[in-house]
């Protein structure tokens, strides 16, 4: 049946049992009457009838749906500027984005830590990473290109959480954690919902450092539950100082803290 039948079929159904209920209404004191169509109203809603009428309209409206407007992108490289349609926002504003996340990051991960100066290496994309397996070091060269140490970020990087103040180190990871989700949505490149990320996998299974940056898949739900599945896993990248935190967090910190849960 076609949506446009489907939707006029529907508009029947409804006008049918509203002319039914003022019928219906007339003698019947209020809360009888009321009892009365919440039971029908109830009844209805759950009909498999209606459940695929309303299948069909919301998959005609997605088929039918026109194809979204042009969006006119463009950056200005000698100015840092980018442009989407009427709007312009100047590389003063966003280039400012990363930075302040970083610190944001840093301010809530330092304290669960007591090694500074091997934070500091870690963290350091300068430094070589490898995440294969259970494969997980940091190499940190010299000038001269000599290696100077290796540092095997779980083993050695081991936050310190203070059994005494539980609630503080809670809110640290909470904090922690939130960064993690905004950055993974919004500071990382491809598009993504709140929604999809909570469908992402494991760091172990979803997560591969390709060119000292993070990549991982999202994949849109929308419109799914409507009867249109057309999409596509889309590719994230991690910029690479913001990769080296986020994996910090997964690698130590996460662990950690389930482990002192339990």
């Amino acid at each position: 049946m076609p949506a446009s039948d489907s939707s006029v079929l529907l508009k029947l159904i409804r006008h049918s049992v509203c002319s039914h209920l003022v019928r219906k209404s007339r003698g019947m004191a209020d809360d009888a009457f009321s009892l009365y169509a919440g039971k029908l109203l109830d009844g209805m809603q759950n009909l498999r009838s209606i459940q695929s009428i309303c299948a069909a309209i919301r998959m005609g409206k997605e088929l039918t749906k026109e194809r979204p407007k042009t969006t006119s992108k463009d950056v200005d490289f000698d100015t840092g500027e980018v442009m989407v349609n009427q709007i312009s926002v100047k590389k003063d504003v966003w280039s400012i984005a990363i930075p302040t996340t970083i610190a944001e990051f840093k301010k809530h991960l330092i304290p669960l830590f007591d090694c500074p100066t091997l934070m500091e290496d870690v963290l350091n994309p300068n430094n070589k990473m490898v995440l294969a397996g259970k494969d997980t070091t940091v190499t940190v060269m010299s000038e001269s290109g000599t290696v100077v140490r290796e540092i095997n970020v779980v083993s050695q990087l081991v936050p310190l959480l203070d059994t005494n103040n539980v609630a503080n180190i809670q809110t640290l990871i909470n904090q922690l954690f939130s960064l993690e989700q905004g950055t993974l949505l919004y500071l990382s490149s491809g598009p993504g919902r709140g929604e999809e990320i909570k469908d992402k996998l494991s760091f172990a299974d979803g997560f591969q450092l390709h060119f000292n940056m993070l990549r991982f898949h999202l994949r849109s739900h929308k419109a799914v539950n409507h009867g249109v599945n057309r999409n596509e896993w889309v590719t994230h990248f991690v910029s690479p100082s913001l990769s080296r935190l986020i994996a910090v967090l997964n690698l130590c910190v996460y662990p950690a803290a389930r482990q002192h849960r339990a």
